[in-house]
């Protein structure tokens, strides 16, 4: 197993115990422990050739910002202003509309307008719409710093060629674990295929994401 940090000048010893998710739902139980330079929050673990990834928070309260998956092979963003759709949208004055999860501004803030906030229904959705068909390499999801934090607890991401029941037909990519305010999600999809990536609420709640950026190779 080889272990690479990225990114804060600090020497700290990280560790962690428990599941990986390795998308489509599969876990790894590991045992993780690291002694040294710690440059960002997150470790990279490659096992076996496959990409696993672990949230391991060295200082939870340091701002963050969207990026792509960390890898050799440069990777597109292909949600960036791309057309995108939402169940409903939150009557309050800040409108909390589906495009602003893929207008690259990562601020979790829901006061700064970048947010998306759907109302409080059975299984809210959001998707977008790639034009096109990809392999997709992996989901980056970010979520609200400011408050509520938790209501993403296990959110799905599905990707697909399917608009049948707004995407949730799709094969399941992953879901989302990681509720801490601000947090960025990656899930790795492993190449899946298809045009559409959407997001769903799996109980009666509102859907509140601040933005949703899908990488791929192509």
């Amino acid at each position: 197993m080889r272990k690479e940090v990225l990114t804060s000048p600090k020497e700290k010893i990280i560790q962690y115990s428990g599941e990986i998710a390795v998308g489509r739902q599969a876990t790894l139980k590991a045992h993780l422990r690291w002694v040294g330079q710690v440059r960002d929050s997150r470790m990279m673990l490659f096992i076996g050739g496959c990409l696993l990834a672990a949230t391991l928070l060295a200082d939870p309260t340091a701002a963050q910002s969207c990026r792509p998956p960390p890898g050799d092979v440069k990777m597109k963003n292909l949600a960036l202003g791309k057309p995108a759709f939402q169940s409903s949208i939150h009557p309050h004055q800040i409108v909390g509309s589906a495009e602003k999860a893929v207008d690259g501004n990562c601020n979790g803030n829901w006061s700064k307008g970048s947010c998306i906030l759907t109302k409080h229904e059975e299984q809210p959705w959001w998707f977008v719409d790639l034009g096109d068909s990809y392999n997709i390499f992996g989901v980056v999801v970010k979520n609200r710093d400011d408050c509520c934090a938790e209501g993403i607890h296990q959110v799905e991401v599905h990707v697909g060629d399917s608009l049948e029941n707004h995407g949730r037909s799709n094969p399941i990519c992953g879901t989302i674990q990681n509720t801490s305010p601000g947090s960025i999600t990656t899930i790795y999809c492993n190449g899946q295929r298809g045009r559409y990536v959407s997001v769903h609420q799996p109980r009666v709640s509102s859907l509140a994401v601040c933005e949703v950026e899908v990488y791929s190779t192509q």
